[in-house]
């Protein structure tokens, strides 16, 4: 654990050097929400009808979803860029041939980006409670508890992205598809039902494109977010998607977790973790 900290502490310190891009970057987020807000009332009356029971108001519908696909970003892209810098810098063979465990060097690599975005996410919801987004504070905590596991199941998918890097310095642009995939079809600015009802209304359109909807976690998550924070649903009533975000999060992170143990071991034995 102590060596995860003095990671974060080292990245907390170089990003602070750069004071006045930390700043634009929060500013930037905070402004952000002023065409957010135009946009979600002007749309609100036609949108209604089609975000039904995942939020009634369309500017809490796309604050939401802002704040998932920030950290869903982070969680698939922290941990490649992370080693890519490592290799770059010649830092990345010292600090895997220390004794801690590799979980603990993968937490300390990417701790800060997650919590930095953590941060601008609550810029952002401050911002948007400043122009009337209305929540049911109270159930914050379980929203918060369902946004972790989001950034769970989607670090397993940056596990292997980061697995990809370690054993071919190059990731196929796994992390492009997902981050853009899951933005398309998870429902971060429209419902996943459009998708599906879009495809239906096209005949010339593959029946396999309304189903992506089903194999995306955000999917899952954010609806359950949405349900609790917007329309204060009780929490029995979103049990099935937190369930199937839950075995996707099973599943991400254990295919991940061996990816990165085999890439490790791999060029460990072949002296190739230094090399560029």
């Amino acid at each position: 654990m102590r060596s995860a900290l003095a990671l974060i502490r080292v990245s907390f310190l170089t990003a602070a050097s750069y004071r006045f891009a930390m700043f634009v970057s929060v500013a930037s987020l905070a402004l952000q929400i002023v065409p957010t807000y135009f946009i979600g009332r002007t749309l609100d009356p036609f949108m209604a009808p089609a975000i039904k029971g995942q939020g009634s108001d369309y500017f809490g519908f796309l604050v939401v979803g802002t704040i998932a696909y920030l950290l869903l970003a982070a969680s698939v892209d922290a941990l490649p860029r992370a080693l890519e810098r490592g290799i770059s810098t010649g830092t990345l063979e010292l600090i895997f041939s220390t004794p801690s465990s590799t979980g603990s060097l993968l937490v300390g690599l990417t701790g800060y980006e997650l919590l930095w975005t953590t941060t601008r996410c609550l810029v952002v919801l401050g911002a948007a409670a400043a122009f009337g987004f209305h929540a049911h504070w109270s159930r914050l905590p379980e929203a918060a508890a369902i946004f972790a596991l989001i950034v769970a199941t989607y670090f397993g998918v940056g596990m292997i992205a980061g697995a990809m890097i370690i054993a071919f310095r190059r990731t196929a642009a796994l992390q492009t598809v997902v981050i853009v995939g899951s933005a398309m079809f998870g429902g971060v600015t429209y419902p996943p039902s459009l998708v599906t009802t879009a495809v239906s209304r096209y005949s010339n359109a593959p029946d396999w494109i309304g189903r992506l909807v089903e194999i995306v976690p955000l999917t899952y998550g954010l609806r359950a977010v949405r349900r609790i924070t917007i329309d204060d649903a009780p929490l029995r009533a979103v049990l099935g998607d937190v369930g199937t975000l839950g075995v996707f999060c099973l599943v991400l992170l254990s295919a991940g977790s061996l990816a990165m143990a085999h890439a490790l071991r791999r060029a460990r034995a072949e002296g190739t973790l230094s090399q560029y």
